[in-house]
């Protein structure tokens, strides 16, 4: 690969044209401004003045199914995904995109001691008053599930998802971010 191509494939976290990582960038930068769900995120290893840092650790932007680790971690994984409206008289013009939210919380640390509450309903919290009918994408998202769980290495869960309806893919590259998703990523 040449250097050129390699910051090419660098230049797409700030501008492109997938959806998915556009979306997943905006999604990433409203986290980590969120100084109560950096606190919440509960890692003493990391400096909750350098929320960049809980990026690739505790804000996934996958959909990840953690290991239990020696050291209790929380996470927050993203997925973003879309498909061709329902709606009649839609002619594959708009797509219904499906943002989820995974919350793992480490059995360990589930319980907050300085408020009282589990932490991955703080964590769901705060993300619904982040994301919930709000117009980060130039698009209203609405929360469509709310859903808690524990899986079997010892994490508590809370899945969340949003949708929205977005335009279908518009722009030549085959995504509709660049023509109509509103915010360039920082």
């Amino acid at each position: 690969m040449t250097d050129e191509e390699l910051n090419e494939l660098k230049q797409l976290k700030y501008e492109c044209d997938d959806d998915n990582i556009r979306a997943k960038e905006i999604i990433v930068q409203e986290l980590i401004k969120n100084n109560k769900l950096i606190h919440c995120l509960n890692n003493p290893k990391l400096d909750e003045e350098s929320p960049d840092d809980y990026v690739g650790i505790n804000i996934k932007k996958s959909a990840i199914y953690p290991e239990v680790q020696d050291i209790p971690q929380n996470y927050i994984g993203i997925a973003v995904n879309s498909e061709k409206s329902r709606q009649r008289n839609a002619k594959d013009i708009m797509s219904l995109v499906t943002v989820t939210f995974y919350v793992f919380c480490d059995e360990r640390t589930l319980y907050d001691e300085e408020t009282g509450l589990s932490r991955h309903d703080e964590l769901a919290h705060i993300i619904k008053e982040i994301f919930s009918y709000t117009n980060k994408f130039g698009l209203v998202l609405t929360v469509n599930k709310d859903l808690e769980a524990i899986t079997d290495t010892h994490y508590m869960t809370r899945t969340l998802s949003f949708t929205m309806q977005s335009p279908n893919n518009l722009s030549k590259n085959g995504g509709a971010s660049r023509n109509y998703w509103s915010r360039k990523v920082e």
